[in-house]
């Protein structure tokens, strides 16, 4: 079976420097590009942008999706034997979904859900038209499942989850390495809806250092002052580098804004994932969806905080910092859960499932879907 890619990020570039690095390098965000090969499913990954102008139409059409990928997407399609489409990313193929739910196109669409919208009669029409529309629904939680089907009543039979996960090998885990600071090291990994003033609020009497990097400065006002035990790193690290500083790290922070934070939408996941990959434990802002994909507290592997809370912020980072058994057994207990059941090998396996069921694999590669579903079965 041969599956063409594609993605709201360049995972064309994101291959490129994989290969460039000798395959020595995590994987997850191709989203199983590199793994389903194990399952007897052949994959072509879709250049990111060719035709700048229907680029910039799509940003300012977003219910459209990305024309530009979309369109290369039908005419890759009419040319070459493409089994099924597989879209990384739902919002940015709903134009092929509803061509195909009327019949236009002909190549089945198999598609990762990221969120819902709120039931109304645009959320309905969308819904029914550019998700339904959809051969496969893959769900990263089954809450989110649970909604299409209560909220659109959305067919079960078409939709799956598939929880998301870190390509474990290339996560270094082990103790904190503070060789060269007196104080735990708090930190913080992510720019989108991030609510860094409430977080820099609760550290400054805290005994930690916070420390804020990667792709965040605009998150933060420039002219924010930060507290004597804060520290900002304004540069874009390489992948390698930035996990060195979670390795480091005592905690985990993630602080997660009110004004944008829509209910079903997986902010701050990716952070979440890593910190878990990497053993640490989390204090986190509420946020639903994310709650749904894996509840830090349920889970053992951390702390809740409601938004813009500052009290909040300090409970919760104060009680790791002064209970370190307590965060040390949090951080086992989130690598145990991605060594269990979030992690790249387990989302591609469920993935390949779903587009086997598109009908369109030969025998002999339904076999050994099933075959290796089995095996993973009773292993767990």
């Amino acid at each position: 079976m041969k599956v063409l890619i594609l993605s709201n990020q360049d995972i064309s570039g994101i291959h490129a420097s994989w290969k460039k690095e000798g395959e020595q390098a995590r994987a997850e965000h191709l989203w199983g590009a590199t793994t389903l090969s194990k399952h007897g499913i052949d994959v072509e990954i879709l250049p990111f942008e060719k035709y700048k102008p229907l680029k910039n139409l799509s940003k300012g059409i977003k219910i459209l999706g990305d024309l530009d990928q979309q369109l290369r997407t039908i005419l890759t399609c009419s040319t070459s034997q493409i089994d099924a489409i597989y879209s990384a990313h739902h919002l940015t193929t709903p134009l092929l979904a509803a061509l195909r739910k009327l019949r236009i196109l002909r190549t089945p669409v198999v598609a990762i859900a990221y969120q819902s919208m709120n039931p109304s009669f645009w959320g309905n029409i969308f819904t029914q038209l550019c998700v339904d529309g959809n051969d496969q629904i893959i769900c990263l939680s089954q809450k989110l499942k649970d909604d299409l089907i209560q909220d659109f009543n959305i067919n079960p039979a078409k939709i799956s989850v598939a929880e998301w996960g870190g390509d474990l090998p290339f996560y270094p885990i082990g103790e904190a390495a503070n060789e060269s600071h007196s104080k735990p090291i708090i930190l913080s990994a992510g720019k989108t809806y991030r609510d860094y003033p409430t977080l820099l609020a609760a550290i400054e009497t805290l005994n930690c250092e916070l420390q804020i990097c990667g792709h965040a400065y605009q998150e933060v006002r420039r002219d924010l002052t930060l507290p004597a035990n804060a520290v900002f790193y304004n540069e874009v690290l390489p992948w390698r580098a930035v996990l060195e500083r979670y390795r480091k790290a005592y905690a985990v922070a993630i602080p997660l804004a009110d004004k944008r934070n829509k209910p079903k939408n997986a902010v701050g996941l990716t952070n979440l994932l890593e910190a878990m990959a990497m053993g640490k434990p989390v204090v986190m802002t509420r946020n639903n969806l994310s709650r749904y994909v894996v509840d830090i507290e349920a889970e053992g592997i951390g702390l809740w905080v409601d938004t813009g809370d500052v009290n909040g912020w300090q409970e919760a980072l104060g009680y790791l910092i002064n209970h370190p058994e307590a965060a040390h057994q949090m951080g086992a207990k989130a690598r145990q859960l991605a060594e269990q059941e979030m992690n790249l090998n387990v989302f591609s396996r469920k993935v390949a499932s779903a587009l086997s069921r598109v009908g369109l694999v030969n025998p002999a590669v339904k076999e050994n879907i099933e075959s290796m579903q089995t095996i993973n079965s009773i292993e767990r």
